[in-house]
């Protein structure tokens, strides 16, 4: 995942947003997984999941720094087109 750090010293997600949100639903236990929602798991599998260590890069810089890290992580092979 990869985070930008605002001026405020809050955060902002340029990638892995819909994962940050789906691990936060499913403790908040907005869903299930196969029938078994997170309260439904053993103390232990719960652990498990609240302690699991997430990788995030944190990225700094002006805006337009920030849209360039955005630009390169979504690349996904294909060629970049700037349509201004």
């Amino acid at each position: 995942m990869y985070w930008a750090v605002r001026e405020d010293g809050n955060y902002e997600v340029i990638d892995g947003q819909q994962r940050t949100i789906s691990i936060c639903q499913y403790v908040e236990g907005d869903f299930s997984i196969d029938g078994i929602g997170f309260y439904n798991l053993p103390n232990d599998k719960q652990d498990q999941i609240l302690d699991y260590t997430l990788m995030v890069y944190f990225c700094s810089g002006t805006d337009s720094e920030k849209l360039a890290w955005f630009e390169t992580i979504n690349i996904a092979g294909k060629v970049l087109t700037n349509k201004n």
